[in-house]
C-alpha cells in the first residue's frame, strides 16, 4: 500500500506539473517607429531652425509694417549704426567729430 502511495505520488510529481523553463522566451518589446538618429537629428534641428527664422522674420516684417514713417526711419538710422559698432569697426574719426555719435 505504501509502496503504490509513493508511486502514486512520484508519477502526479512527474506527470501533473507542467515543465517549467527557467529562461522563459520573453517577449519582444514593441518595434519602435520614431527612432532618432544622428541624420534625423540633423534634418529636425535644420527644419526647426528654418521654421524658427521664418516666424522671427515675419514678426519682424510685421513690427515694421506696424510703425510710421517716421519711426521706420530712425529704426533704419539705429540699426545702420548699431551694425557699425556690432562689427568691431571703428568709427572714422570724420564721423566722430562731426557726426551725431
Amino acid at each position: 500500500m505504501l509502496r503504490n502511495c509513493l508511486l502514486a505520488a512520484l508519477l502526479l510529481c512527474v506527470f501533473g506539473i507542467q515543465s517549467v523553463n527557467a529562461q522563459k522566451p520573453r517577449k519582444r518589446p514593441p518595434k519602435q517607429e520614431h527612432v532618432q538618429t544622428p541624420e534625423t537629428a540633423v534634418d529636425k534641428e535644420a527644419e526647426n531652425r528654418g521654421r524658427i527664422n521664418a516666424e522671427y522674420e515675419s514678426r519682424l516684417e510685421n513690427h515694421r509694417n506696424n510703425q510710421d514713417k517716421a519711426t521706420r526711419k530712425r529704426m533704419k538710422k539705429t540699426y545702420k549704426r548699431a551694425k557699425d559698432y556690432g562689427n568691431g569697426k571703428r568709427i572714422p574719426f570724420y564721423k566722430r567729430w562731426f557726426g551725431r555719435y
